[in-house]
């Protein structure tokens, strides 16, 4: 991804749930992430992430708040992509896929609102 490269102790937050505005995407180089939502101060386990896994895609691609918190389980290094390279890359993209990516985090997005009102 040729973006900065970010590194962790355990228990940094990359991501914080409900932040506005955001700017980048992170892909795990090597260590873990756990990923989860708080809802109503309860923290509820969505999964742990490692090498060659994505982060923070949702946000970046509809630049709605964030949807759950990232935070370093061990140390953990992680590579970024912002919004102009990104942006850059859609420029470059099937109208298709690029459509598919709207789309699928219109999903998840709904989906995520489903299991905070459970």
């Amino acid at each position: 991804m040729a973006g900065k490269s970010i590194s962790l102790k355990a228990g940094d937050i990359l991501i914080t749930q409900g932040e506005k505005s955001p700017d980048k995407a992170y892909m795990v180089l090597n260590g873990q992430l756990e990923i989860y939502t708080e809802v109503d101060g309860r923290k509820q386990h969505i999964a742990y992430v490692g090498p060659r896994q994505v982060v923070g895609e949702v946000a970046l691609i509809d630049g709605s708040p964030r949807t759950a918190y990232a935070v370093a389980t061990v140390p953990t290094e992680c590579d970024s992509m912002d919004r102009r390279t990104f942006d850059a890359c859609l420029k470059e993209s099937n109208p298709f896929v690029v459509a598919l990516l709207r789309v699928l985090s219109a999903r998840y997005r709904a989906l995520m609102k489903k299991v905070e009102q459970q």
